[in-house]
C-alpha cells in the first residue's frame, strides 16, 4: 500500500474511534456499542411518538348546539327550517332536554299538496302540532331504534318503527339520512311528512 493510501486509511480509522461507528439501520455508536449523543447534528433526533400520535389523531367533532342549528346546516331541510322560523316556533327545536327529530326533507314537503301546506303556513298551532308529531323525547340513534318497536312523540302518539336490512322506517317513512348529531339530540331525515290531516271542506 502506498504512503498516501496508508495516511487516508489511518485518518479514517482515527475519525471512527473518536466520532463513533455508524451502525446500519441505527444511531451512531461508540466502539463499545454505546449510543452516542446527537451532538446537535440535524436529522438524528429520536422521533417523539406521543407528539406524532397527537398530530395524527382526529380532532373531536364539534356538534351544533341545537337541533335547529343542525337543521340549518343541511341543504335538504330548508323547508322545515323556513316553516319553523316563519311561525316563531324555534323553541321546539331548541329543547332543554335531549330529543330526537324525524325531520321531513325538502322533497317530503314538496310532495304535500300545496293547499295542505298552506294551512300550516297560516296556522301556527297546526304547525306546532305537526312538529310535535315528529319529535320524541330522548336521543335515539339508529342503534337504539333497532331495539324498540315504537316510541311516543311529544303529542303522545306512538310512532311505529321498523328495521329491515339495516334500513329504518318510521310510520312507513324511510330514514334517508340517519344520526345527524346535535348537542341536544339527534336528527333522522325522512322522506315523508308523517302526519298530514285532511284538508277542511270549504263548503262545510
Amino acid at each position: 500500500m502506498s504512503t498516501g493510501r496508508r495516511t487516508i486509511a489511518a485518518a479514517a480509522l482515527s475519525a471512527a474511534l473518536v466520532g463513533g461507528c455508524a451502525v446500519p439501520g441505527g444511531a451512531p455508536t461508540s466502539i463499545e456499542g454505546d449510543p452516542l449523543p446527537n451532538q446537535g447534528r440535524p436529522g438524528l433526533e429520536e422521533p417523539d411518538l406521543g407528539s406524532t400520535l397527537a398530530q395524527e389523531a382526529p380532532n373531536p367533532v364539534d356538534l351544533p348546539p341545537t337541533l335547529l342549528a343542525a337543521a340549518r346546516e343541511r341543504d335538504d331541510l330548508t323547508t322545515l327550517v323556513e316553516l319553523v322560523e316563519e311561525a316563531g316556533l324555534e323553541d321546539l327545536l331548541t329543547p332543554a332536554e335531549r330529543h330526537t327529530l324525524f325531520a321531513p326533507s325538502d322533497d317530503a314537503f314538496a310532495a304535500v299538496p300545496p293547499e295542505v301546506l298552506a294551512i300550516y303556513r297560516q296556522d301556527d298551532e297546526a304547525l306546532r302540532r305537526l312538529l310535535r308529531f315528529h319529535l320524541v323525547r330522548g336521543a335515539f340513534g339508529t342503534g337504539e331504534l333497532e331495539s324498540v318497536e315504537a316510541v311516543a312523540n311529544l303529542g303522545g302518539t306512538p310512532i311505529d318503527l321498523e328495521v329491515e336490512d339495516d334500513r329504518v322506517s318510521v310510520e312507513g317513512a324511510a330514514v334517508v339520512t340517519p344520526n345527524v348529531g346535535a348537542e341536544d339530540g339527534v336528527i333522522h331525515v325522512i322522506d315523508t311528512v308523517l302526519f298530514v290531516p285532511p284538508v277542511p271542506d270549504s263548503e262545510g
